[in-house]
């Protein structure tokens, strides 16, 4: 006998991910155009927040054992997430940028602080979770 509870998902539901969905594709930083540029051996990419973000092709995966010679016009991907060459056939998300240019480091503090956060929702799933009995317990290793 299961005791999964399961769950119908509504037209409401629906429509209201597809508006939450198209809200945040409406704010989402995204690539706007993007360039290698050759003589600086870099890729160039404009974002839609009005910055620019300019970095050397020896630290963008997929590109940094390319030869510069070969590598082709870049390609913004739609809705505006990646970049793509088609020559030498492989891509960079926006979120690898964005890491290379800030660090992994800012990434996790960033992800930490908001994991500390609080609203209705979280507490709601913390009571819960704690009536369960809590996060198990990590298994202690043998000496």
């Amino acid at each position: 006998m299961s005791t999964t509870k399961k769950h119908t998902i509504t037209d409401a539901e629906i429509d209201g991910a597809i508006r939450k969905g198209k809200a945040y594709d409406r704010t989402a930083t995204k690539i706007t155009e993007a360039r290698y540029d050759l003589q600086h051996d870099m890729l160039v990419a404009h974002l839609s927040t009005g910055a620019i973000l300019t970095m050397p092709r020896s630290v963008l995966p997929g590109l940094k054992d390319i030869a510069p010679d070969d590598i082709g016009d870049a390609t913004v991907g739609s809705p505006g997430y990646s970049i793509w060459f088609d020559r030498p056939d492989t891509g960079i998300w926006i979120d690898t940028l964005l890491e290379i240019a800030i660090g992994p480091s800012t990434r996790s503090r960033a992800a930490r602080t908001l994991g500390q956060s609080t609203s209705p929702a979280k507490a709601i799933a913390v009571r819960a979770n704690g009536a369960k009995g809590g996060r198990p317990r990590k298994k202690q290793e043998a000496a």
